[in-house]
């Protein structure tokens, strides 16, 4: 992973967020030119940002079932617990890098923001580990099983498991263009994430983007952008 940290001193402990490139599960990589672009404004705005790396497709990952079906939902549950993985080490090493332990975020895009919430609204059974034949190594401070502290949607979907979702799941917020037919039907992903947040009383701040499609970059709501 690459750490983008802000130049200035602070006070205390810093917020963090982990930001997951998308590309399908297949390809796609830390060096994603617009998340890091992000992060830079993010660092900027006060944040420590870890841009990292997932077993993709082609490393042909193992899976429990029913995740074992193919190498895309291989692919899919090794990145939930890579993202998982991630979010412990972030914690682990949180006096090191000057981050505040409480306040870690993930932060996706398309098949990485499937990750995001994915990693984000499960059970801490669920991702934990690559399944029954392979324990989650102590080096990965297993017993941490704390959620992030905020999750971050960028035109993912979370219809694969909407059944996740409970009381208690971090605040997400989610941005997903109009004309969006990649994850899903136009905005009917982040629609049936809205209901749930709504269901289970999820903080939950949506951005629909009308005349977008699959990668809304850029986005303008409530005299906002990305960065």
């Amino acid at each position: 992973y690459d750490r983008v940290s802000p130049r200035a001193k602070a006070a205390g402990p810093r917020p963090a967020v982990v930001l997951i490139h998308g590309g399908g599960f297949t390809g796609g990589g830390k060096e994603n030119k617009r998340l890091g672009e992000l992060a830079r404004a993010l660092a900027r705005r006060g944040h420590v940002c870890y841009l990292m790396n997932y077993r993709l497709a082609g490393d042909a990952p193992p899976a429990p079932a029913p995740f074992d079906a193919d190498p895309l939902t291989r692919a899919a549950h090794a990145a939930a617990v890579d993202a998982k993985t991630m979010l412990r080490h972030v914690r682990a090493n949180a006096a090191r890098d000057g981050v505040d332990p409480a306040r870690i975020a993930l932060l996706g895009e398309s098949a990485g923001a499937i990750t995001a919430l994915a990693a984000g609204v499960s059970t801490p059974e669920a991702f934990a580990s690559d399944g029954p034949g392979f324990p989650c190594p102590a080096e990965n401070h297993c017993g941490d099983t704390a959620p992030p502290a905020a999750i971050v949607n960028l035109w993912g979907t979370a219809d694969q498991f909407l059944d996740y979702f409970d009381p208690g799941d971090p605040p997400i917020m989610t941005v997903h263009g109009a004309k969006d037919f990649t994850v899903g039907i136009s905005l009917l992903p982040a629609e049936n994430i809205r209901a749930e947040c709504e269901e289970h009383g999820i903080p939950h701040w949506y951005y629909p983007v009308q005349d977008a499609g699959h990668g809304a970059w850029e986005m303008t709501a409530e005299g906002m952008d990305l960065t």
